[in-house]
């Protein structure tokens, strides 16, 4: 069972039962079907900002997942950002705080397809959309149970998944800004995209093979990178350059609605 929801027994032990995983899915499916319906009903005509909707709601609670996770799991282990050593539990445990996110995430990956492939199908890249979410369906069942069906990991990588929740900040910027375009910022985008999907992500793999994880939390990492690197480089081609040296064409020349990269 739970502990009280902010207790930090949550963060280090592991004490689910059948219950509580059916009582998250209660909630999380309640609270995913809330916002599409708020969407349908405000940005029905508007598929592109209608994209963003379930996306902007699960990127801000789990940058609010990552921010808390880190704050008391960083309490118990030494300061990895001075590069100091802590042992394969820093990403090899399972916790209750944990194992419900990357559970809860699994629900908001499955809704967005469905929702996706029926009002906003235009706007379901292959990549950041059908390809992302299938892989990180998986790893999240891989992570938290240990079952690959075809091996078995030796411990759980819950962690893993959390530390790098707050890597959702950009998709938050962007969702944000899509769906209200006052608060749209290509710089505030570019800088946390740069700053977290690529150096924080980067110095999470290499604290990895330094504390020696096991080889599946390091093809994680490694493969992830691989993504964050292909979007970083579509975003600095499309947008980067333009905001670095400017946009040669003249403002109305090219009014067509671009289909964006939806970075999850």
């Amino acid at each position: 069972m739970f502990y009280p929801l902010l207790d930090p027994r949550n963060f280090f032990e592991y004490t689910l039962e059948f219950d509580d995983y059916v009582h998250m899915s209660l909630l999380t499916t309640a609270a995913l079907i809330a916002v599409t319906l708020i969407s349908i009903k405000h940005l029905r005509h508007e598929p592109r900002r209608m994209a963003y909707a379930l996306s902007l709601f699960n990127s801000t609670i789990l940058t609010l997942v990552g921010i808390a996770y880190l704050a008391v799991r960083f309490t118990r282990y030494e300061n990895i950002f001075l590069w100091k050593h802590n042992d394969a539990t820093f990403y090899e445990e399972k916790d209750n705080f944990a194992v419900a996110a990357a559970y809860c995430f699994g629900h908001y990956l499955i809704f967005d397809l469905v929702v996706g492939t029926i009002y906003y199908p235009k706007y379901m890249d292959f990549w950041s959309a059908y390809f992302h979410h299938f892989f990180y369906l998986i790893f999240s069942i891989i992570g938290t149970t240990t079952n690959g069906y075809l091996f078995t990991l030796p411990r759980a990588i819950s962690p893993c998944f959390t530390m790098c929740c707050i890597e959702e900040i950009p998709t938050m910027i962007m969702g944000l800004g899509t769906i209200f375009p006052q608060f749209r910022t290509d710089v505030g985008f570019g800088v946390s995209f740069l700053t977290l999907r690529i150096f924080y992500h980067i110095f999470l793999m290499c604290y990895a093979i330094k504390i020696g994880t096991q080889p599946y939390a390091l093809f994680l990492f490694i493969s992830t990178t691989g993504l964050h690197l292909m979007w970083a480089y579509i975003w600095i081609v499309k947008y980067g350059l333009k905001l670095i040296f400017g946009d040669k064409k003249k403002d109305g020349k090219d009014g067509k609605d671009k289909k964006p990269v939806k970075a999850n």
